[in-house]
């Protein structure tokens, strides 16, 4: 029951995180749902079946369909990838990016970009495309995540078949369920940019802080490579 739940919650969300986009065109970070939207993103289940939690959901506003295209849009490649045989390294570590970049900064190589420039840049096409499919893959890794752990059985698996403009089936066993993570959860290192900001706690423990943005006039979660970036 525990599984089922945990499933239906991530499911819903990724499903919100589609919604969204479609409804402004653009995801934010913290976007919510209102009641008013609810009507617009409706999906009923059917009774379910015997073979396990089988649970058909329907969409029942014409909303539903480009909802379901987008979030297969988004998965398609990633479990394609994911049920690739064998092991790859897909990206250099993230301490070995920000070296270069630092070497890059220090030899004029790359100039930084100021914060408006960046946001501008992020709030085209392409920017939010990326952070909205972000949003929706890590709604499905922590789905698969469920599969992942430790305490679930080798032979256990979530399938999930999503009709849009097409249907696909989505099968998250051990494996995949690994590989999926490690796709979904990997970092690069963006390019430099100039943030005007105040730094109101630092945590050398952990090497982390907070920061609050003059411009955005909100606060931010600041990390620290290493002990030299923090002094």
């Amino acid at each position: 029951m525990r599984t089922l739940a945990k499933s239906l919650s991530h499911l819903q969300s990724a499903i919100d995180r589609a919604y969204l986009e479609h409804k402004h065109g653009y995801l934010q970070k913290h976007a919510k749902m209102y009641v008013r939207d609810y009507e617009d993103i409706l999906f009923v289940t059917s009774a379910s079946e015997e073979g396990g939690y089988i649970l058909d959901f329907i969409g029942k506003t014409p909303i539903g369909k480009i909802v379901s295209t987008k979030i297969s849009s988004v998965i398609r490649p990633i479990i394609a990838q994911s049920m690739e045989s064998g092991s790859r390294e897909t990206s250099t570590k993230i301490a070995t990016q920000l070296d270069t970049v630092k070497a890059q900064l220090e030899q004029k190589v790359v100039i930084p970009t100021t914060y408006d420039e960046f946001v501008s840049s992020f709030n085209n096409e392409d920017g939010n495309r990326s952070y909205a499919n972000r949003s929706i893959a890590k709604e499905f890794d922590q789905i698969a995540g469920i599969i992942r752990s430790k305490s679930t059985s080798s032979d256990s698996k979530i399938e999930i078949k999503v009709t849009g403009s097409v249907t696909d089936t989505f099968t998250f066993d051990k494996q995949v369920s690994k590989k999926f993570h490690s796709i979904v959860s990997l970092k690069s290192a963006g390019r430099p940019v100039l943030y005007l900001a105040k730094i109101t706690k630092l945590d050398f423990k952990n090497l982390n802080g907070k920061i609050y943005n003059v411009l955005s006039k909100q606060e931010s979660t600041i990390k620290f490579a290493d002990e030299n970036d923090f002094f």
